[in-house]
């Protein structure tokens, strides 16, 4: 995961799984960011993500963080529409 702060946008840069294994490095990213800063999180190079990091992105919401998906994979959309959460959040897409 690759991030950086873009005007008070805290973009992040996530690629290959978003599991177990990656939770740390995503949550200290979440928790880092401002308060009130939009959290934007690239999302095309996403292969996977577990529950863990569905309730990574939901603690997220709960806690009042603005999260924008950008780009996300159609396999990330799916997970959110069978958990019914993909409403909670915004999402970006690239015009090609």
């Amino acid at each position: 995961m690759t991030a950086k702060e873009d005007g008070g946008r805290w973009e992040a840069c996530l690629e290959g799984d978003l599991d177990a294994a990656t939770l740390d490095v995503f949550t200290q990213f979440l928790d880092g960011a401002p308060p009130r800063a939009t959290i934007v999180l690239e999302m095309d190079s996403l292969m996977f993500m577990d529950s863990s990091g569905l309730r990574a992105l939901l603690r997220a919401h709960l806690a009042g963080r603005s999260l924008v998906l950008k780009n996300p994979r159609p396999e990330v959309i799916r997970i959110l529409q069978i958990a019914e959460v993909l409403d909670l959040f915004p999402v970006e897409t690239d015009s090609v």
